[in-house]
């Protein structure tokens, strides 16, 4: 199983795989990351005036070349004061729309519907960490911590939690 294309990057997947310090398994699974620019800004931007470890670390991906901030040309217009969609989840999808193949990264359920309803591959964080045991990159006693961690780091229902558990054991 090889992954290795583009991925580009919501806010979420950055932040919650940063806190449970295993962003580096984007670049197992990801040959190039990309993140608009309001993602930049919320992550980067507001994370280091909150004092948020994980903004300093994609300052640092984003300055090495490993993630690039590049806009969409155009934007993807839709209501999120209905659908709860904020601003860099819609151009996370916009700039993945604009791509040949991508996957996108996101965590939230309604705008994983909606890229899902656009025929966008979805990647969450949560497959991040299966991929990355599925290919060997970690053990699977490494992937099913790392999903513990994650659990504290962001929501997961119980079902969900469990499901991609038993998955990664599977991988034994």
């Amino acid at each position: 199983m090889s992954l290795k294309r583009t991925a580009v990057s919501n806010s979420g997947p950055l932040i919650h795989l940063g806190r449970t310090t295993c962003l580096e398994l984007l670049f197992v699974l990801f040959d190039n990351i990309l993140i608009p620019r309001k993602v930049y800004e919320e992550v980067v931007e507001r994370g280091m005036e909150q004092g948020a470890p994980v903004a300093l670390c994609v300052k640092e991906l984003v300055d090495q070349g490993k993630i690039a901030v590049q806009q969409p040309k155009s934007s993807f217009k839709i209501d999120h004061s209905v659908t709860g969609i904020h601003s860099g989840e819609l151009d996370a999808i916009a700039l993945a729309l604009e791509l040949l193949d991508p996957v996108v990264l996101l965590d939230d359920h309604g705008s994983r519907n909606i890229a899902r309803t656009l025929g966008l591959t979805i990647k969450s964080s949560l497959g991040i960490i299966h991929d990355s045991v599925k290919l060997g990159a970690i053990s699977v006693d490494n992937g099913v911590t790392l999903v513990r961690k994650l659990a504290r780091a962001m929501y997961l229902t119980s079902e969900v939690f469990d499901y991609v558990l038993s998955r990664i054991r599977m991988l034994e």
